[in-house]
């Protein structure tokens, strides 16, 4: 593929969505092949495919866990639509969260503040507030808080969480690239708080049932409920 039709782009980010959702390896790294391959758009500086062309390759790195990709990940010049560009850096943050302090992550968080406010005027200023307070003080899974950092982490994942309770879901999305709450339960699991954990993964299926990734981390909190009552 070397040009795109803006429907055709959002139609590929929700197929991005399903095969992950589905388990389906091979069809969504096809996909995200053929999103990497596009050199044209048509219209120019839309949301629908601004937006794809950073979510599809977001979503497939994010969805799989795979951090040392999503570090690597480009992020696409989208000028009109601001927030698309959030969706790549958003995405970056967790390769960039290693035990104590990745130099890069600082520069990622007011990268997301600051499109926050270029995007204020626009439809999502909500999404990347809560993707810089959801990197502001904790890191995903190869690099979590020492004692001193985890109340502070723990705040502002719930406070991320909250926010994106409360922000509705644009059509143009077929949901978040890596959900909030999602990310907190990720955070109760790895400091031992399985039950909290399990909570949250639950929240997160009520606003987007049978995502699976939600799925495992709900079984993971299940196992280790049991072990812990053993």
């Amino acid at each position: 593929m070397t040009a795109l039709w803006d429907q055709r782009g959002h139609a590929l980010d929700y197929l991005m969505y399903a095969y992950l959702q589905q388990g389906l390896e091979a069809e969504a790294r096809a996909l995200a092949v053929q999103a990497a391959g596009v050199t044209a758009v048509f219209p120019e500086k839309t949301l629908t495919n601004d937006y794809a062309l950073a979510a599809i390759p977001a979503r497939y790195a994010l969805d799989r866990n795979d951090w040392a990709a999503a570090e690597t990940l480009t992020v696409r010049p989208a000028p009109a639509w601001r927030g698309a560009e959030a969706v790549i850096h958003f995405a970056r943050a967790p390769g960039r969260s290693s035990p104590g302090e990745h130099p890069a992550r600082p520069a990622l968080v007011d990268t997301l503040g600051n499109s926050r406010r270029r995007w204020r005027r626009r439809a999502g200023p909500r999404h990347t507030g809560r993707g810089r307070l959801a990197f502001s003080g904790w890191p995903p899974p190869h690099g979590w808080p020492g004692p001193r950092g985890t109340p502070r982490a723990l705040r502002l994942g719930a406070e991320a969480a909250d926010l994106e309770d409360i922000t509705e879901k644009s059509p143009v999305t077929p949901g978040s690239v890596l959900r909030a709450r999602e990310l907190y339960g990720d955070l109760l699991l790895e400091l031992g708080d399985p039950a909290k954990a399990r909570r949250a993964y639950e929240a997160s299926l009520a606003r987007q049932p049978l995502r699976a990734r939600s799925l495992v981390g709900l079984a993971a909190a299940g196992k280790a409920m049991r072990v812990t009552h053993r």
